[in-house]
């Protein structure tokens, strides 16, 4: 059973950033479009040098699969 939890939105440029990572990883069909109403935790996180790095934590997902 999906875990509801807090959304938290990100600012246009995040988004722009989260569509263009995605899109992406589609075109290198490293993912692949899914109709299940799971999702995966995408989150900034700021590196030493300033810049930001998209990170995904899929680790709640991975657990309700595996049941």
């Amino acid at each position: 059973m999906p875990r509801k939890g807090k959304v938290y939105p990100f600012s246009r440029e995040e988004r722009e950033e989260v569509q263009e990572f995605i899109s992406e990883q589609l075109r290198k069909e490293y993912i692949r479009p899914l109709k299940s109403p799971q999702i995966a935790l995408v989150f900034f996180v700021k590196k030493k040098n300033g810049k930001k790095s998209i990170d995904i934590l899929i680790s709640g997902l991975l657990r309700i699969i595996t049941l």
